[in-house]
């Protein structure tokens, strides 16, 4: 089963932040994804949102430059299906 990720998502698994429902559907959407046959597909502006979202983060000191770097491998454009 394939769906589409919004970047929002994603930045929860990253940012730990958000209200507790976005956090739990965060979760859930993660779960899914490693106990099953489910790929992600997002669109062509996906990286360009995140790393948007990076930046400001790293800007606010809610993450360093370092924990960017790291984390990058998990959610770049090309770990998921461009749609």
């Amino acid at each position: 089963m394939n769906f589409v990720l919004d970047a929002s998502v994603a930045m929860c698994w990253i940012l730990l932040d958000g209200k507790t429902a976005e956090r739990a559907y965060a979760r859930k959407v993660l779960n899914l994804m490693k106990q099953s046959e489910t790929s992600a597909v997002v669109p062509m502006t996906w990286e360009v949102e995140v790393a948007n979202v990076i930046g400001t983060a790293e800007m606010k000191g809610l993450v360093t430059e370092a924990q960017t770097k790291l984390s990058s491998r998990c959610w770049t454009a090309s770990t998921f299906a461009a749609g």
